[in-house]
């Protein structure tokens, strides 16, 4: 039986870590043995499902300092695999030196989820220079590079210099929407009490995210319109923007809901959909939202919101950071809401039997 390891720093339950867990399922699906490899397992998250489903081999690694002797432990006693995909630098890039190093010849692929020049951008001239050159030497030894956009995919050629077949561009896969999905009898509620237009963001709260942006602007729709604002995530900056939500004055008309698992009701209940980051590798949120038939609006981040939404003609962009053209994109999106059935169709191009075809031919 073919065999595939799915390298983590954790099973938290973020984008990166959902998008390995769809990959995973369809790698089953195709008869692949998936074994997920973590540096460092925690409560929660994702880890209950892949223990359910799959092998889990938590590496034990506190710091990331650790996790190279850890990993290279691993392999030199393990079967290795036909194929590992590795995620997240600077994961990719220590686990292709190591890998190697151990011996490993199954064909390896790096998939880098987010700007890695925006991770970097409030670091040392030190991490610049270990990000770029960690990011040459990983093209030597990996079989692919995949960046989930188009524009990551270009940032990683430029911060690698490298040009050649070896890097490429799959999209992320989106699960497609769970039918009979329910919620807590207090977000129900919440929910059946909202009766004007409702807007919808879903996301971790920090800073990426760019939520003040977003209640800023929300403040400035509310001037001109009624309307609601669900907030669907939890986060360090949690506490800090209900205060900012205090102090605009509309606490009234936004719901911090935290953590939701089952967001199909959401989406099934917002008219529009609000991406408000400063940043993206891909915005999964983006293709789920399309597939539920919402308008979306996004800030034309880079990368992945202008690649999704076609420039425009699955939805409207603002500018990153402006909160008065994100204020007018929301008002747009109220009068002129984009045709239901055409954002469906575009949000399921991005299924994942589609994405896993990709992968299999790319490492095939």
């Amino acid at each position: 039986m073919p065999s595939v390891h799915i390298i983590l720093p954790s099973l938290s339950t973020g984008g990166a870590e959902k998008v390995a867990l769809l990959l995973a399922q369809e790698f089953k699906a195709n008869g692949y043995l998936v074994h997920f490899v973590i540096r460092q397992g925690k409560d929660g998250g994702y880890t209950e499902e892949v223990v359910k489903h799959f092998q889990l081999t938590d590496l034990k690694a506190p710091r990331v300092r650790h996790f190279p002797a850890k990993l290279y432990q691993f392999y030199r006693h393990e079967e290795h695999p036909d194929i590992i995909l590795t995620n997240l630098w600077p994961l990719t890039s220590t686990s292709v030196f190591v890998l190697r190093l151990a011996g490993v010849k199954s064909k390896i692929a790096c998939i880098e989820h987010g700007s890695l020049r925006y991770q970097v951008s409030k670091k040392s001239r030190w991490h610049h220079w270990i990000l770029r050159n960690s990011l040459k030497w990983s093209m030597r030894f990996t079989d692919k590079m995949i960046g989930v956009s188009d524009g990551l995919k270009e940032e990683l050629s430029e911060l690698s210099g490298y040009k050649g077949a070896k890097l490429i561009h799959i999209p992320n896969p989106i699960e497609l929407p769970a039918p009979n999905q329910f919620l807590t009898g207090n977000i129900q509620q919440t929910l059946t009490n909202l009766t004007d237009h409702t807007f919808l963001f879903v996301g971790r709260l920090k800073r990426v995210k760019n939520v003040p942006l977003l209640l800023e602007a929300f403040q400035k729709v509310l001037q001109k319109a009624k309307a609601e604002l669900i907030i669907a995530g939890d986060g360090a900056e949690r506490a800090q923007l209900e205060g900012l939500a205090n102090q605009l004055q509309i606490s009234s008309h936004v719901h911090f809901l935290g953590f939701v698992d089952a967001c199909t009701p959401l989406y099934q209940h917002a008219d529009t959909f609000v991406l408000s980051s400063d940043s993206e590798g891909f915005g999964n949120v983006l293709v789920e939202a399309l597939m539920m038939g919402c308008t979306v609006v996004s800030t034309d981040c880079p990368y992945g919101p202008q690649e999704i939404l076609d420039r425009g003609q699955f939805g409207y962009l603002s500018p990153v950071g402006d909160a008065e053209g994100l204020a007018e994109a929301m008002l747009q999106a109220m009068d002129a809401p984009i045709d239901s059935a055409k954002a469906k169709a575009r949000g399921l191009s991005y299924a994942p039997p589609a994405i896993f075809k990709q992968y299999q031919q790319a490492l095939s």
